[in-house]
């Protein structure tokens, strides 16, 4: 096909302009914004700081540009990541931006803040998040293993301990330990059995022994702490965000609609 045929075929020129256009499309994108990076001085500040508490000491010249890049880079990266669809899927990233998003929602609310009557209504219908923690004080003895010989064994040592409870010749193995923990915490490390039986339990006296998969228990209470309501003003800030966050997932969830496949 001679040239000056190729320059006179129209198909042609439509197919190279089409060509063009496609081109300088995804090369300039149709949105400026899309393809436009700015670095604040705020986030170059951020990756200072951080240089600063990990190095222990303050940037260089050279330090910074090297940080600057890095900043460059890995906002391009993430950019194309999210244009590629490579985010979809993905649970860590996708929790991790909802963390954010949980950070920010506070201050997206910023000129709209709840007064005392939203927060103690807020405080009443999620009483269960913010009440005092049913918890414990006691020193134990654990005889181990779980089984019959371990349990003669701790129901001998209690007499002695009843009668004496500065006794130190316990055997190497079940010296006294001090525990201060809550009740689910302890739910979760010995067991519902084992709390129940706690709480029927007196304090100040040495009692058992009380079963778990961990061994036989003698133990001392100190102080049973009841779970227990709390007041507006310590939880304050903390009732605040979690409001602003709460009514910014409602209006949320009126922009979207939700399908749940099962």
């Amino acid at each position: 096909m001679q040239w000056s045929k190729i320059g006179r075929d129209p198909l042609l020129h439509f197919m190279l302009l089409g060509a063009i256009i496609f081109v300088l499309l995804d090369v300039f994108g149709s949105d400026d914004s899309e393809r436009r990076i700015v670095i604040k001085r705020s986030d170059i500040e951020v990756l200072e700081n951080e240089f600063r508490k990990t190095q222990q000491r303050p940037p260089d010249a050279r330090d910074r540009q090297a940080l600057l890049e890095q900043r460059i880079e890995e906002e391009l990266l993430s950019r194309e990541a999210i244009r590629l669809g490579m985010l979809e899927g993905d649970s860590i990233i996708r929790r991790h931006l909802a963390d954010k998003m949980k950070f920010l929602a506070a201050g997206l609310n910023e000129g709209d803040r709840p007064d005392d009557t939203d927060l103690q209504r807020f405080l009443r219908e999620n009483q269960e998040d913010y009440q005092l923690p049913a918890s414990y004080r006691f020193e134990q003895v654990v005889f181990e293993p779980a089984d019959a010989a371990a349990r003669e064994q701790a129901i001998a040592w209690l007499s002695r301990l009843q009668q004496n409870p500065q006794a130190l010749d316990l055997p190497a193995s079940s010296q006294p330990r001090r525990v201060h923990a809550t009740q689910k915490s302890l739910q979760q490390r010995y067991g519902d059995d084992f709390v129940t039986a706690l709480q029927r339990l007196p304090t100040g006296q040495w009692q058992g022994p009380l079963a778990s998969d961990k061994g036989w228990h003698l133990v001392l209470i100190e102080q049973k702490q009841a779970a227990g309501s709390v007041e507006l003003e310590p939880l304050r800030d903390r009732l605040q965000q979690a409001f602003l966050l709460d009514r910014y997932v409602r209006q949320l969830r009126q922009r979207y609609q939700v399908e749940v496949q099962r």
